[in-house]
């Protein structure tokens, strides 16, 4: 069987950034969070000064990038004699102590860095769902991170207009990527229709009274085929989150033209409204013949 190809990435320049940035440009480059090594240095604490791999490499999306971070040893709070070369070794003493600074800073940075929890862009994946439900948000497992980051970010702003046209279009345009257009007190089928040939389910429709004063369409400037059946669904919940409970709408998509036909729910003799279904036309004729 052959090796499926595995994907390759650009290496960004982390040169010169802080930790935390580093690592948010690594995960947007898609890449794997950096391990971290300190070493001293005269540049500014808390900024990279080396990497590996160096920038601009194309390499393998699982390769673990290493970065050097300037930091000022814990050797400096020790007696002077553990800091003079000597037979005991200096560089021995600081490569020992960078051991103790990693744990004791993998504890205090996230206490530092508390507000980057509050930030839906900046805050870890598995804090999502914590943070949205600040805002009354509930979030699909199955939507992708930048989403959930995007409508946690706009949730705060929308509430304002919730239940309203404007916030329901900003919902589903940050879910879909595609703007709707939504139509008010509109409906695409009259309750009672014959047209030209008056064929019942070809165009002919007969439906239950509408308020149109309760009514809108969604209509999306896009084919169906392009979205899979989980989203069409995903779609339908978030306009019945959004929209007023009173309300009843229509989702439509762009057919370039095509008539689209009612499914079969009701037959009568001969008369279908909708597709007959497979060896249903033998039976319709035969009733017709019993009733004449």
């Amino acid at each position: 069987m052959r090796e499926r190809a595995r994907k390759k990435l650009v290496v960004p320049d982390l040169m010169d950034l802080r930790t935390n940035d580093a690592q948010i440009m690594l995960t947007n480059h898609g890449f794997n969070k950096a391990s971290i090594r300190f070493v001293e240095s005269y540049d500014d604490i808390d900024t990279v000064v080396n990497q590996e791999p160096r920038k601009g490499q194309l390499v393998d999306a699982s390769t673990q990038v290493e970065v050097q971070v300037a930091k000022q040893s814990y050797l400096r709070y020790l007696p002077q004699i553990y800091q003079v070369d000597s037979a005991l070794g200096t560089s021995f003493m600081r490569e020992f102590l960078w051991v103790f600074q990693h744990i004791v800073e993998s504890i205090t940075d996230p206490l530092s860095d508390g507000y980057r929890y509050y930030d839906p862009r900046e805050c870890p994946e598995e804090f999502l769902p914590w943070l949205a439900s600040w805002v009354a948000l509930t979030l699909d497992v199955d939507w992708p991170e930048a989403k959930k980051r995007k409508m946690i970010q706009a949730a705060a702003s929308m509430y304002r207009f919730r239940g309203t046209r404007r916030a329901l279009e900003e919902v589903l345009s940050i879910f879909v990527g595609v703007r709707p257009v939504i139509e008010e007190n509109s409906w695409p089928y009259n309750g009672f229709r014959i047209d030209v040939s008056s064929v019942m389910g070809e165009d002919s429709l007969i439906l239950p009274a509408i308020n149109l004063d309760h009514c809108f369409i969604v209509r999306f400037p896009m084919r169906p085929d392009e979205l899979t059946e989980e989203n069409v669904v995903k779609i339908h919940q978030i306009i019945n989150t959004e929209k007023p409970a009173h309300t009843t709408y229509f989702l439509q998509f762009d057919t370039e033209g095509e008539s689209s036909r009612p499914q079969t729910f009701m037959q009568i003799g001969t008369i279908g409204i909708g597709v007959m279904p497979p060896g249903s036309q033998e039976m319709a004729e035969q009733g017709g013949e019993n009733r004449q």
